[in-house]
């Protein structure tokens, strides 16, 4: 950005840049990669011994089974807000998770419906 912003309403924030003259415009969501971790350890690949096996690479199965359904997720829908929010909206206690859920739902559309829930509420953040 070429001007220092702040927005206390939104929780946004510039800082100094790399480049001289210029703002690196700073926002948070509070539950992100955490989202997908959760997923993966308790409950695709948990450790309690309920799992057949977990994978050497478990985020290379998981992104390979979340390659495998449709942008969309089929109409799955993934909040996370899983630990309250922080921005746009400040609310600690905001819960989400997994909306619009059916029968034929799978692992594949689960990881994929967290990526598209993330990068919605990191879009959501402009």
């Amino acid at each position: 950005m070429p001007y220092k912003k702040t927005d206390l309403f939104h929780n946004l924030a510039s800082l100094p840049s790399a480049i001289p003259g210029r703002y690196l415009l700073a926002n948070e969501q509070e539950s992100a990669g955490v989202c997908l971790a959760e997923l993966a350890g308790n409950v695709l690949f948990p450790k309690d011994g309920t799992a057949a096996a977990v994978p050497e690479d478990p985020y290379a199965v998981m992104f390979a089974l979340a390659a495998a359904v449709p942008a969309g997720s089929d109409g799955l829908i993934f909040a996370p807000w899983v630990n309250g929010e922080r921005t746009p909206v400040d609310d600690r206690t905001v819960r989400g998770g997994f909306f619009n859920q059916s029968l034929g739902v799978t692992r594949g559309h689960l990881v994929r419906a967290v990526l598209e829930g993330v990068a919605y509420n990191s879009r959501w953040l402009r």
